[in-house]
């Protein structure tokens, strides 16, 4: 295995700025998690490689119902984060111009996100986790449709389960506002249309979607667990 350029000492100060910037891109290794079982990546590396082999980039997107030529650049970006956080093992090798080539392996924790025998893994959890703050990426109109189609799909009994920050109605300068206030910054500039919401804008969109009422369960950090009722039952 060939690596790719030797290993650089870095300072105290170094790290630690390093170690900082960790922190604003924290979300990526879940996003790209989430995209990886998606496309049944883990799923596929298994049943194609069942000895172990490790696969480059352009043998696992030969297994995806996809025709994009960029496909196994892309994947290879996806699979290169994915091993440089001991998620997927790489070997590296040249070819004849000397141009890097990479193949992939799983580790033993790629296991809980390959279905075992009874046909159960730790996919699920993962799509759930990530969902679950869905509402704040899209606009009014965006999420009225959700809402709708949720609303038509649940039984009179039903309810719809949504986890989301509550933007307070005037700016305080406590850290939890802070905290909100700002995720509505990072929503204008990189959501069109998405938005954080206070209390009455979630009750509203809810109603107007046909939901009869909406109930406040509790707050974790600066979420908020919200149940969104079909029926009034309670």
């Amino acid at each position: 295995m060939l690596t790719s350029k030797p290993q650089i000492k870095l300072s105290d100060e170094d790290e630690e700025f390093l170690t900082a910037m960790r922190f604003p891109i924290g979300a990526v290794l879940p996003m790209v998690l989430k995209a990886a079982i998606e496309l049944d990546l883990f799923e596929i590396m298994a049943k194609t490689s069942p000895g172990g082999r490790r696969l480059s980039s352009s043998e696992i997107a030969s297994q995806l119902p996809t025709r994009n030529p960029e496909a196994p650049v892309m994947l290879d970006r996806m699979l290169r984060f994915l091993a440089s956080n001991s998620i997927l093992t790489c070997t590296l090798n040249r070819d004849e111009s000397g141009d890097a080539k990479r193949s992939y392996g799983l580790t033993p924790i790629c296991k809980y996100f390959v279905r075992d025998q009874h046909g159960v893994s730790l996919s699920p959890s993962v799509l759930l986790l990530q969902d679950k703050w869905i509402l704040h990426d899209w606009s009014d109109d965006h999420c009225l449709k959700l809402l709708k189609n949720c609303w038509n799909a649940l039984p009179d009994s039903g309810k719809v389960i949504a986890v989301e920050s509550i933007l307070p109605e005037y700016p305080e300068t406590d850290l939890l506002s802070q905290t909100i206030i700002g995720s509505d910054m990072v929503m204008l500039t990189l959501n069109p249309g998405g938005k954080e919401r206070t209390e009455k804008e979630y009750e509203a969109l809810v109603k107007a979607a046909g939901f009869a009422a909406l109930k406040l369960i509790c707050c974790v950090q600066s979420y908020w667990i919200m149940e969104f009722y079909k029926k009034c039952n309670f």
